[in-house]
């Protein structure tokens, strides 16, 4: 049996940007928050004036919740940030980070066009990742819960009568200081002195555009049970 040399911490989709799959819906983002796990899909609107590589000028987002109890919705997308490493001195792009809000009870599962104040390059085989932010729920801020009745545990943790709001989630920690105790399983743990979050990508400048609401030109398939939309994979070679 031949085997092959894998790094299972590689993990990456595969996005197609050719014409013929310009109107394809592709996966670009999964995760969980709130206990709701969702997908992100998107299609791109691209700018292929030049020969040696391309422009995306906008993107076309859908959030769908697939389990969960909290409704997750999209709230704005930042236009592309240009990622580079330098090597020899010299900077070189190694691909875009696009940015996304999301917030839960939120609306979902829609199709809107996020159009970008200014087009960027995009070279073949550079890399795109999507970044989700996530947004507070609208609470009371000594108490963490919503009007309706709803505790933020994303951002707030209560034990009995005594509710504080996170020092640091998870998620924006920096990875300094965590140590890999179980490589089998590719486990890292850490157990810090004091508390230090990851320098923030986005700051308070940072504009995020709410997107328009597109047509649906026809229903997708649906999957076994008849409730969520059926997805493939294509293969192409």
């Amino acid at each position: 049996m031949k085997t092959k040399k894998l790094n299972p911490l590689n993990l990456t989709l595969t996005v197609s940007l050719s014409k013929a799959d310009e109107s394809r819906m592709q996966l670009v983002y999964a995760s969980q928050v709130y206990q709701t796990f969702f997908c992100v899909f998107g299609a791109f609107d691209i700018d292929r004036s030049e020969t040696d590589a391309l422009k995306i000028k906008g993107v076309y987002l859908q959030l769908i919740n697939y389990k969960g109890a909290l409704n997750l919705g999209i709230t704005g997308v930042s236009d592309p940030q240009t990622l580079s490493i330098i090597r020899d001195t010299k900077t070189i792009n190694t691909g875009l980070q696009i940015n996304f809000k999301i917030k839960a009870m939120e609306e979902s599962a829609i199709v809107k066009y996020y159009g970008f104040n200014e087009a960027k390059t995009l070279q073949n085989a550079n890399d795109l990742f999507f970044q989700r932010v996530l947004e507070p729920l609208d609470t009371e801020k000594t108490r963490g819960i919503t009007p309706n009745g709803i505790f933020d545990s994303e951002f707030y943790e209560r034990d009995g009568l005594y509710t504080r709001k996170k020092t640091l989630r998870l998620d924006e920690d920096s990875t300094e200081g965590f140590w890999n105790f179980d490589k089998e399983n590719r486990r890292w743990h850490k157990a810090p002195n004091k508390i230090e979050a990851i320098a923030k990508i986005q700051t308070k400048e940072t504009t995020y555009h709410t997107g328009e609401a597109v047509e649906i030109e026809t229903l997708a398939p649906r999957a076994p049970g008849g409730r969520c939309p059926k997805s493939k994979s294509i293969a192409k070679y």
